[in-house]
């Protein structure tokens, strides 16, 4: 890669030299482009565990489950040292072993075609542990170590032509039965054992995450969308927070139709607004390129098929939502991510409607 990058000197961006004992290391930081993406077929679902440290499952498109495995199938051989990255309740990884563990993931996500979902711990936790009345066993990967996986995966997959992982919620993937869909801390029989008191489905919970994690998109996508939909002086009222929607159709109006076509031009200003961003930030990358060159802000002119590429083209026009645009101004970044998800679940079927519900 090296080799490659001399090639290409805009690819270096940061470089630190440091010394450890006698000895000096130069770190370099490069920028390097992505493969060809690569066409998903599976879902990967990785979570920590009580007996192994991280464990996966992949399924495919139907849920079903293809591969899973933990401890050996994601170690590293090369030494003895590295024989204790599935062992839980151990001292704490270093950065060569989160990468070990990371490559080993990204070899098998590639192997199963896969979207790869992650346990989103930022806020909540996972109640691994809990297990009413039976004491707290390891918990294997540290929640720390954890998000600095999650952070290694979130560049190594897209280096490979793999979409970006997904985080998800992972607060009920230990209680939550695969089967019926019951989620109660009685389905918990022991820290490391889940039997449910519905319909009786048992497997060791470091599985039961796993599962859990890769059907999360299956059974998002399949889910229906509640709308409000209330009778109001003169017509009928629609109503979805997150989605921005808020309109009336008249009584003389067909109210789904009206419903329709603002879903439509929702969505159209959202990927507006999505392709307006992807243009700053590439158009602030060429700034960081070439930042140190006297002409910097001609190249950079020309290199935008002779548009100026100054803040003024970076700025986004103004939306065709504004009322839209007011929410999205007082959003939390938990809150726009659910509602990109939202929009891009409208935009996988051919009729979004038919995944309305009116409540």
């Amino acid at each position: 890669m090296l080799k490659e990058a001399a090639n290409a000197p805009e690819s270096f961006k940061t470089a630190r030299l440091f010394k450890r004992g006698q000895d000096y290391y130069l770190a370099l930081t490069l920028a390097w482009g992505a493969e060809t993406p690569i066409p998903v077929k599976t879902f990967m679902g990785i979570s920590r565990g009580i007996k192994n440290r991280l464990y996966y499952t992949v399924v495919d498109q139907n849920g079903l489950v293809m591969a899973h495995g933990a401890g050996d199938s994601i170690r590293s051989d090369e030494s003895a040292k590295k024989q204790r990255l599935s062992e839980p309740g151990g001292e704490s990884l270093s950065q060569q072993e989160l990468h070990i563990i990371t490559n080993s993931l990204v070899k098998l996500a590639l192997k199963y075609e896969s979207q790869v979902i992650l346990q989103n711990l930022a806020h909540k936790g996972d109640r691994l542990s809990l297990v009413p009345g039976h004491g707290v066993l390891s918990t294997g990967l540290r929640r720390r170590e954890y998000n600095q996986l999650v952070r290694l995966l979130a560049y190594k997959l897209p280096w490979k032509g793999l979409p970006d992982p997904v985080k998800v919620s992972s607060v009920d993937i230990f209680i939550t039965c695969p089967q019926c869909g019951l989620a109660t801390k009685s389905n918990r029989l022991r820290s490391d054992f889940f039997i449910c008191t519905r319909c009786g489905t048992a497997m060791e919970t470091d599985k039961l995450g796993g599962v859990n994690l890769a059907r999360k998109l299956i059974r998002y996508h399949q889910s229906k969308v509640k709308i409000k939909a209330e009778r109001v002086e003169g017509g009928v009222r629609f109503t979805h927070r997150l989605m921005g929607l808020d309109i009336v159709a008249g009584n003389y109006e067909n109210p789904l139709d009206k419903l329709k076509r603002e879903i439509e031009r929702i969505l159209a200003a959202a990927a507006f607004e999505s392709v307006a961003e992807r243009g700053k930030k590439a158009i602030e990358g060429l700034e960081e390129q070439v930042s140190d060159e006297p002409d910097s802000h001609n190249r950079i002119t020309h290199s935008v098929s002779g548009a100026t590429a100054d803040k003024d083209f970076c700025a986004i026009p103004e939306s065709p939502l504004e009322s839209v645009e007011k929410a999205h101004d007082v959003m939390d970044d938990q809150t726009l991510a659910l509602r990109r998800s939202l929009f891009k679940k409208f935009m996988s079927v051919d009729n979004f409607m038919d995944l309305l519900e009116y409540v």
